[in-house]
């Protein structure tokens, strides 16, 4: 049994968002504007500390506006083997401080270095950064389609919309892949895991164990995609 997620936070209302891209795993940018949270497409996602920018948009998302580098700055970015470390400590950090004691222990603070090259390796991620900081993370994997873990955000970063891009960076990564389904896991104490993947459209399937203590029973959520 394993969870994959740390609490999150809310996300922001589905509203139009700008998206201004500079990588994407594609190699196609885009500079789009679409309803949340069908946007902020394929990484290279600029977040703009800007209020006159922001009015329209929720969490700073702008087209081809930049701000200077500062702490409320972050953008995504594919991850590398060479991230593993930075994974590893973030995870540590933020599964370390959840919406809830969890017992057992989330699985995520079992991860090692080589476990995390492992998975990168075989599947891939997402990173939300700041400046030089590794401020959240997501890998997957494809596995009865797109297997998403991992999903965690450092607690002082978190209500910014990161958990959010990074779930939009799965279903992206998803149709790249031609995967129609995407499925993870979570404790069903988290409720702020809960509502975030629910707003996005996942559910259920499965629950483990299925009559089991409500503190420690894992529940099974998938999305299905065009």
């Amino acid at each position: 049994m394993r969870e994959d997620t740390c609490h999150l936070g809310r996300i922001g209302s589905a509203a139009k968002l700008i998206c201004a891209s500079k990588y994407t795993l594609s190699g196609i940018s885009c500079g789009q504007t679409s309803d949340a949270p069908n946007s902020m497409r394929r990484f290279g996602l600029q977040h703009v500390n800007d209020p006159a920018v922001n009015a329209h948009a929720p969490r700073g998302w702008a087209s081809n506006r930049m701000t200077p580098p500062g702490e409320l700055d972050w953008r995504l970015q594919p991850l590398a083997v060479g991230d593993a470390p930075s994974v590893l400590d973030l995870l540590r950090v933020a599964f370390a401080t959840t919406e809830v004691p969890l017992d057992p222990p989330p699985g995520a603070l079992r991860e090692t270095i080589v476990s995390l090259e492992t998975h990168i390796l075989s599947g891939g991620g997402a990173a939300a950064i700041s400046g030089k900081r590794m401020i959240g993370s997501a890998l997957w994997i494809v596995a009865d389609g797109l297997y998403v873990s991992r999903i965690a955000v450092l607690p002082q970063w978190r209500r910014r919309g990161i958990g959010s891009a990074l779930l939009v960076a799965c279903e992206d990564e998803a149709r790249r892949r031609g995967q129609r389904r995407l499925h993870l896991e979570t404790r069903l104490v988290l409720a702020g895991n809960l509502r975030l993947f629910a707003r996005f459209g996942y559910r259920e399937f499965a629950r483990l164990p299925p009559d089991g203590d409500p503190g420690k029973a894992l529940i099974k959520l998938e999305k299905r995609i065009e």
